[in-house]
C-alpha cells in the first residue's frame, strides 16, 4: 500500500483507518482488507465537496491529473529550396530525333541488343547496352587467347626444352589422367606391357597435375602394344 492511498483512506500500518485522513470509527463496520464502510465513504466524499474540491478527492490525488506546463514553442523549420526548379518536357520535344533525321536513318539498319526488349521501341540510345558490352569483352577476350596462342607457338623450340628427354617413337601420349594419379601409380599400371624406362606427369607452376603424362618404353615394340591395348584403361576410376 503506498503512502498516497494510506492517506486517501487514513489507514495505518494495521490497516485501521478512515477516509480523507481521517480515522475511521472504531465501532463502525469495515470491509474485507480494513477498508471503512461505503456510507462512510460517501459521507466522507459530501463534506469534501463541500469544502475541497467539487469532485471530492484530496489534493494529493488530484495533482495526478493536474495538466503539465506548455511546451516552449521553438524556431520554425525552414524548408530547403530545390536547386533546379522541376519543369515539363514541352521545352525538349524538338531535341527528340525523328524518322527524317540523318542520325535515326543512319542506325535504323543496325541490329540493337536490349535487355528488355520494349526498349528499342521506347527510345533510342548511342551508347552501347550491357548485352553488347558483354559481347564486345567476350571477343576481345577470344583474340587475345589465340593471340597468345600465336605467340606461345612460333617462340616454342622442342630442342631447347630442358625437360624433353628420350625417344618419341617409344613414348606415348596419356591423357584425362586422374589429379590423383603418381608418376609410381601410372608406371605400375603400364608395366604389364613392357619395360618401362621413364614416366613423367606434366605438372603446373603451383606443382599440381595438369591431367597429363607421357611414358617411355625401354622397345618400340612395347610402346605399340601399350598404345593399341591400354587405350580406354581406366585408372583411378577415370577412363
Amino acid at each position: 500500500m503506498t503512502r498516497e492511498r494510506e492517506y486517501f483512506f487514513g489507514e495505518d500500518r494495521m490497516g485501521r483507518g478512515g477516509f480523507g485522513g481521517r480515522p475511521a470509527d472504531k465501532g463502525g463496520p469495515r470491509g474485507p482488507g480494513g477498508f471503512v464502510h461505503k456510507s462512510q465513504i460517501v459521507k466522507q466524499l459530501k463534506e469534501n465537496m463541500q469544502s475541497g474540491h467539487k469532485t471530492g478527492l484530496n489534493q494529493k490525488i488530484l495533482d495526478y491529473f493536474a495538466p503539465r506546463p506548455p511546451l516552449l514553442h521553438g524556431t520554425e523549420l525552414k524548408k530547403k529550396k530545390l536547386p533546379v526548379p522541376f519543369t515539363g518536357l514541352a521545352a525538349f520535344v524538338d531535341k527528340f530525333a525523328g524518322p527524317q533525321d540523318p542520325e535515326e536513318v543512319k542506325d535504323s539498319g543496325k541490329i540493337r541488343l536490349y535487355k528488355n526488349p520494349e526498349l528499342a521501341l521506347q527510345c533510342r540510345l548511342n551508347t552501347e547496352t550491357q548485352q553488347e558490352k558483354a559481347l564486345r569483352l567476350l571477343d576481345w577476350k577470344r583474340e587475345e587467347a589465340v593471340k597468345q596462342v600465336a605467340d606461345a607457338a612460333r617462340g616454342w623450340d622442342p630442342h631447347k626444352d630442358l625437360k624433353a628427354e628420350g625417344d618419341p617413337f617409344r613414348t606415348i601420349f596419356v591423357a584425362k589422367l586422374s589429379f590423383e594419379v603418381t608418376e609410381k601409380k601410372l608406371r605400375r599400371e603400364f608395366e604389364e606391357f613392357g619395360p618401362i624406362r621413364r614416366v613423367r606427369i606434366v605438372l603446373d607452376k603451383a606443382g599440381k597435375s595438369r591431367g597429363y603424362g607421357f611414358i617411355e618404353f625401354e622397345d618400340k615394340k612395347d610402346m605399340k602394344e601399350a598404345y593399341k591395348q591400354g587405350d580406354g584403361k581406366k585408372i583411378e576410376g577415370r577412363r
